[in-house]
C-alpha cells in the first residue's frame, strides 16, 4: 500500500449476526434474503461511523470552550451548534432507516453524506474562528481517529460472528474479505501510533488522512457487502 503521507483508517451499530437473521427468513443457501439484509446492516453501520466520528470530534471541542478568549468563543459555540443540528438530523436519518432494505438506503446515503460534508464545514468554521491552536487540533484529530479505528474493530468482529452462518463451502471468499480487512486495521493501528507520537502534522495533512481513512473503511465494507452477496446467493 502506498502512503502520500501518514493516514489512519479509522460504526458501530450492533447488527445481528448473519445465523440470526437466516433463522426468520429461512436456510442460509437459499438466501438472496438475507445477502440483502446484510448489506442494509452494513450500510447501517456506515452511516453509524460517521455518528460516532461527530460525536467524538463535539467532546473533543466542547471540553475546550471554556479555554476561549471571548470573542472567539462565541464563534466556537456557533460553529459547535450548527455541528450539533448536523449530528442530530443523521442520528434521525439512522433511526428512520432501521428496518429498510438495501435499495431504500443506497437513496439515503445521499443524505448521510451532505450531512457528512455540512459537519465538516462546520468543523472548519471552529478551528477558524479558534486559530492555530495545535495541541487542540492534534487532540481532535487523535478522538476522531480512535472513533474510526473503534469502526474497523467492530466491522472486523461483526464480519466474523455473521460469517458463522453461512456454509462452510460458501465462506471461503468471506474469510478472504475479513483477512483483508484485518490486515489492513492493523497497518491502521501502527501507523495511528506513529502518527500520535509525532504530533507535528498540519491541520491540513491530519484532515487529509481522515479523509482518506474514511475512503478505504467505506471500500472495505463494500468488499464486505458484496462478499456476503457472492457467498450466500
Amino acid at each position: 500500500m502506498k502512503f502520500s503521507h501518514l493516514f489512519l483508517l479509522g460504526s458501530t451499530l450492533l447488527i445481528a449476526p448473519l445465523v440470526a437473521q437466516a433463522q426468520v427468513a429461512g436456510p442460509v443457501t437459499s438466501g438472496s434474503g438475507v445477502a440483502a439484509r446484510s448489506s442494509a446492516h452494513l450500510s447501517i453501520d456506515w452511516a453509524k461511523s460517521r455518528l460516532d466520528e461527530m460525536d467524538a470530534t463535539l467532546a473533543s471541542l466542547e471540553k475546550k470552550l471554556g479555554d476561549l478568549k471571548s470573542e472567539s468563543q462565541v464563534k466556537a459555540e456557533r460553529a459547535i451548534a450548527e455541528m450539533r443540528d448536523h449530528r442530530e438530523a443523521l442520528k434521525t436519518v439512522i433511526e428512520e432507516k432501521r428496518q429498510s432494505s438495501e435499495a431504500e438506503w443506497q437513496q439515503a446515503k445521499a443524505t448521510v453524506a451532505s450531512r457528512w460534508t455540512a459537519f465538516e464545514a462546520a468543523v472548519q468554521n471552529r478551528v477558524d474562528a479558534t486559530g492555530d491552536r495545535v495541541a487542540d487540533q492534534n487532540e481532535m484529530f487523535v478522538a476522531r481517529a480512535e472513533a474510526q479505528l473503534k469502526a474497523w474493530q467492530d466491522m472486523i468482529d461483526k464480519l466474523e460472528a455473521s460469517a458463522k452462518g453461512v456454509a462452510a463451502d460458501r465462506k471461503r471468499e468471506i474469510d478472504t474479505a475479513i483477512a483483508g480487512i484485518r490486515a489492513d486495521a492493523e497497518v491502521t493501528k501502527a501507523t495511528l501510533e506513529a502518527l500520535k507520537r509525532s504530533g507535528r502534522e498540519s491541520w491540513t495533512a491530519l484532515t487529509g488522512a481522515l479523509a482518506e481513512s474514511r475512503a478505504a473503511f467505506d471500500r472495505a465494507s463494500q468488499t464486505a457487502s458484496d462478499a456476503f452477496k457472492r457467498a450466500i446467493n
